[in-house]
């Protein structure tokens, strides 16, 4: 059992660092990337071995219209990124952006990659980001594989529970409803009351007849608040379920939330000016509005999203993408 044990722990720093190549040749290798990018490259490819090198390549990111770009610039920065923190930054914010883009089995790599660049054990965070993106990409084992990883490496329970949580859609995934259903049920006997509504939306979907109903139940007493819509970001990548539905169309959909008790939703809060119109720009990928306003008082840069005539909708998409967001009536 000790050896099965450690041989599951290096597992994943294993494939990480297969990764760490994978994520730093690909881009390298891109042809189709702007003239912007290009030079931006070129300007921070002498700047490698700085203290501020992860913050040069955030900065001029920030200026390229193209997620694209910005995704393919920070991944090749991280090829060549002396430091090792550095490095790992650069992945993530790679992985990040890739996300967005929908391109998730390529956000795995980068996650992948991410989990392992420090020395040390695989970054649990990190390889339990890799396994939503392999499910949401459709590749179930690969997911159900590094969940169970996370499972091992993870030092807090939280962590662990949303690893069960992959584990879970990854069973229902493949058609085992039984597995899908007990993992559901594990989460919602523990002490993480946070993930309950998630434990819930994975249970309901793993049942059918009176259990489902009695699911159902439960997740109505949460009403409309947004947080239902989002309960577990595993579930709302676009995966499919045994039953041939997308895993979104599993899960119980809130009353449209009323537009006179929100007008905007503030969605990030920067000391970094740059860093806050990055997110501005992240966002109008998804085609939402975004604002951008510096609030003196905290010396903070805020983010904020309109609602618009739906603001049920304005939160899914924000949720989708992995936004929290918090309502704010008013002018922001």
């Amino acid at each position: 059992m000790r050896t099965y044990t450690t041989i599951i722990r290096a597992v994943p720093a294993v494939i990480a660092g297969f990764c760490v190549l994978l994520a730093g040749m690909v881009p390298l290798a891109a042809s189709a990337q702007g003239l912007e990018a290009k030079a931006a490259q070129v300007r921070l490819l002498p700047m490698a071995g700085t203290a501020a090198f992860a913050a040069n390549v955030s900065m001029e990111a920030s200026t390229l219209v193209s997620l694209e770009d910005a995704a393919w610039l920070h991944g090749a920065m991280a090829a060549v990124a002396k430091k090792a923190d550095q490095k790992k930054a650069l992945l993530v914010e790679q992985a990040s952006l890739l996300e967005l883009l929908g391109r998730y089995g390529e956000a795995a790599v980068a996650w992948e990659a991410a989990a392992s660049t420090l020395p040390g054990n695989a970054d649990a965070a990190c390889l339990l980001s890799a396994a939503v993106c392999r499910l949401a990409a459709g590749e179930g084992e690969l997911a159900a594989g590094l969940a169970t990883a996370v499972g091992f490496l993870s030092p807090d329970a939280r962590t662990a529970q949303l690893a069960v949580l992959v584990s879970g859609w990854s069973a229902l995934a493949r058609g085992d409803r039984s597995a899908a259903a007990g993992m559901a049920r594990t989460v919602l006997s523990g002490k993480e009351a946070s993930l309950a509504v998630a434990a819930l939306l994975l249970a309901r979907a793993s049942t059918e007849g009176v259990e489902r109903e009695g699911y159902d139940q439960r997740l109505s007493t949460y009403g409309n608040r947004p947080e239902i819509m989002t309960a577990s970001p595993l579930l709302l990548f676009g995966g499919s379920t045994a039953s041939g539905k997308r895993l979104s169309e599993e899960i119980p959909q809130p009353d449209p939330l009323p537009q006179t008790e929100m007008t905007y939703f503030q969605v990030g809060a920067f000391k970094d000016e740059a860093n806050a119109r990055l997110l501005a720009k992240k966002l109008e990928a998804l085609g939402l509005e975004s604002i951008l306003k510096f609030k003196e008082a905290k010396a903070l840069y805020n983010v904020y999203v309109p609602a618009g005539s739906d603001a049920a909708r304005t939160v899914l998409v924000l949720k989708d993408a992995g936004y929290e967001a918090w309502a704010i009536t008013g002018n922001p």
